[in-house]
């Protein structure tokens, strides 16, 4: 489900240290979020859209697309 901000990262040429700057965040939280290690809380999703120079829509747009090629795939 939140492969969709490594995939938006590596879009904006991004490192994973340079979205935690961004976000606030710890680079040890980035890594375990886009291997999917750790949920972030809703606060922390809209940070990460921020971060991203998304909206909250287009956040949930990008994770509901995430979800359906991962459904198609199985």
């Amino acid at each position: 489900m939140l492969f969709v901000f490594k995939r938006r990262r590596h879009e904006m040429g991004l490192s994973q240290q340079d979205l935690a700057n961004r976000a606030g965040l710890s680079l040890q939280t980035i890594n375990q979020i886009e291997r999917g290690r750790h949920r972030p809380r809703p606060r922390t999703l809209v940070t990460l859209a921020q971060a991203l120079d998304w909206t909250p829509g287009e956040l949930l747009d990008g994770l509901d697309a995430d979800d359906a090629a991962r459904a198609a795939a199985q």
